[in-house]
């Protein structure tokens, strides 16, 4: 399997960034979707249904990822910023 959104998974990767460099919103965003993803993985193997650690997973992360930029058009710029400049965020 390979990742279906190359560019919004580098995006995503960028703002992982910026998450490990302490940008607090970046820390919340992808907090939620590794959350909800370890969930689904955990709630799935309790009921005995496979579920690896592949790039399916990260597919979903990035679907979550694209309904969260979807849902909140007016964080499109900070968005934007986040992601192209990862680990280079203002004071």
């Amino acid at each position: 399997m390979t990742i279906n959104n190359r560019t919004l998974n580098e995006r995503l990767s960028n703002l992982e960034t910026n998450a490990e460099k302490g940008d607090a919103l970046a820390e919340d965003v992808t907090q939620i979707i590794q959350d909800s993803a370890d969930y689904l993985m955990k709630n799935l193997l309790e009921t005995g249904i496979k579920a690896n650690n592949c790039d399916g997973i990260r597919n979903l992360e990035v679907a979550m990822y694209e309904y969260i930029l979807d849902s909140n058009p007016e964080l499109a710029r900070y968005f934007v910023y986040a992601e192209s400049q990862p680990g280079e965020l203002p004071d």
